[in-house]
Formats: C-alpha cells, structure tokens, sequence
C-alpha cells in the first residue's frame, strides 16, 4: 500500500469511530422535559421576598412560558422608600466625610 492509500484508510476509520463517539453521545444526553398546562381561578397567590403588588403582567392566555422569562413586574412604594431612604444615608456619610477631611 502506498502512503496516500494509509492515510485515507487512517481517516475513514477515524470519522467511522468519531460518528460513532457523537451518535453515543447524543443518544445518552438527557431528554428535555416539556409540560403543558393551564390556569384556572380567579386569583393567583404569589410570594416574593419583597413586598408589593403586581404591577404589570407580561404573558397572555396560550402563551408559552420558559424558564426565565419575565412573567409580571412588582411595584413596591416600600423598597422604593428604603432605596431613597440609603442614598441619602450615602449623601449624608458623604457630606460627613468631607467635612472630616477639611
């Protein structure tokens, strides 16, 4: 056999052995899971670990959800306040870190 002919029977067997690898791989990856479902009532009882109120809703009857998409936005006066509340404690550390420094 001449070198051209080696390296031919040298590459078919090993794109023979690299579809196998591959075939093996994906055959033993997990499946995806798919449910489907749907809602009935005529309220929804939702926990967050901040309080408020569902401000605006994102999906629609029939819609498909995935995970991590944004289902509804909270709108929260309270952890607004709080958030007004510690930039004006950081403004006010500031303003007493200046004058410490003069």
């Amino acid at each position: 056999m001449n070198k051209i002919s080696k390296i031919t029977v040298v590459l078919v067997i090993l794109a023979i052995v690299s579809a196998a690898v591959y075939i093996f791989y994906k055959a033993y990856q997990p499946k995806t899971l798919r449910f489907q479902g749907e809602i009935d009532a005529q309220s929804y009882s939702v926990s967050s670990k901040i309080p408020g109120r569902i401000d605006s809703v994102m999906v629609k009857k029939g819609e498909i959800v995935k995970e991590g998409d944004l289902v509804f936005t909270i709108a929260s006066p309270e952890v607004n306040a709080k958030l007004k509340q510690a930039k004006a404690a950081k403004a006010a550390a500031g303003a007493l870190a200046k004058e410490a420094d003069k």
